[in-house]
């Protein structure tokens, strides 16, 4: 888990530093401080008796506010974006903890009027503090967050944030138990920014798109636990696959899978043969597009299983950087419905046509 959170954090340092040359004179930065009062959702019914009571939070932003002629930040209407500290009481600190995160996130806004501006927010980070239990099997942990609300102008340095939000601590099948905690939450905060807002957006010209076809291979690689205790297991997967981006935002495809997981050898009585720790799928997959990174979604199912096969669907929620004209950086978590399988991070070849 060590190795990934900064893997996560790059993305958002390399969106912060991109903003930096192309602001005007007066830097507009902001500072936010946010009450959040909300519940824990146990999504299984094992864990459902670790909610005892109400989840009480607080949240403190720094961030700034791009205005830059670049193509990406055009398209999504000059984000937001910044750093930020998490506290929370999930209503059962003997046996869950207090957790606490430190996170990057990015606010998009997705209209800009002259007092309000509706936006939505992706977040991620690491979660410390959180207790060992059923659903957590780490000290470390993974943060997400997404969050959909508003910003309503008070004078033009401080605004009222409303935002409703789901939060995922989990560690990605890297140490068992992962079951995961999830919550849902309502945020009201203030927003203190260092000059007068803009809040009517400026009127850019963004080019028209010419879709494209995108080919690619891709190989990953990781470790995971069987159970609690257990020897960690390696694990691989070769990919491929054909994308069409539809346009600046986004782009869809499909493609196949082949996976090799050691702990399928667990499941068999025979000898350890090569054919009983693999696996085969074919995928459905979009992509959310966001400067050089993409948020990769996907939705597979086994066409090969010979040593244990008790699931058809797979699914897989990741993260791309495409660092050169034809070569990729994946790391992603595969997973069957809400429960993790194994995190996979490996590199990639592309070509477009």
């Amino acid at each position: 888990m060590k190795k990934i959170i900064p893997i996560i954090f790059f993305i958002h340092i390399y969106i912060f530093s991109s903003a930096q040359g192309s602001l005007p004179d007066k830097r507009s930065y902001f500072f936010e401080g946010i009450f959040q009062y909300g519940s824990i959702l146990p999504h299984r019914i094992a864990i459902k008796h670790l909610r005892t009571g109400p989840l009480f939070g607080y949240e403190f932003k720094f961030g700034i506010q791009t205005t830059s002629n670049n193509l990406w930040k055009k398209i999504y209407n000059q984000p937001e974006i910044g750093f930020g500290f998490y506290g929370a009481n999930l209503g059962n600190s003997p046996v869950l903890g207090n957790p606490n995160a430190i996170y990057s996130f990015i606010r998009i806004p997705i209209k800009r009027g002259r007092k309000f501006i509706p936006f939505y927010q992706i977040a991620t980070g690491l979660t410390y503090n959180l207790k060992k239990n059923l659903a957590i099997g780490s000290e470390l942990n993974q943060y997400f967050n997404l969050s959909i609300g508003g910003r309503l102008k008070i004078n033009p340095k401080l605004c009222l944030i409303n935002e409703i939000g789901f939060t995922h601590f989990s560690n990605g099948a890297v140490k068992k138990p992962n079951i995961g905690i999830n919550s849902f939450s309502y945020k009201l905060g203030l927003n203190f920014n260092t000059v007068q807002q803009e809040f009517i957006g400026r009127e850019y010209e963004i080019p028209d798109f010419e879709p494209l076809y995108e080919f690619y291979f891709f190989y990953g690689a990781g470790l995971r636990q069987h159970n609690s205790g257990d020897e960690f297991y390696f694990t691989s997967t070769i990919s491929t696959g054909l994308l069409r981006q539809y346009g600046h935002k986004g782009k869809y495809g499909l493609g196949m899978d082949v996976f090799y997981d050691e702990t399928l050898y667990i499941f068999v009585d025979d000898e350890p043969f090569l054919k009983y720790a693999l696996k085969q799928g074919f995928f459905l997959s979009h992509e959310f597009i966001i400067s050089g990174f993409s948020i990769v979604t996907q939705l597979g199912i086994y066409t090969y299983q010979k040593s244990f096969a008790h699931h058809t669907f797979y699914n897989r929620i990741g993260l791309k950087y495409k660092f050169s004209k034809h070569f990729f950086a994946n790391i992603s978590i595969k997973s069957h419905s809400a429960k993790a399988d194994f995190i996979e991070a490996g590199l990639g070849y592309y070509f477009l046509r």
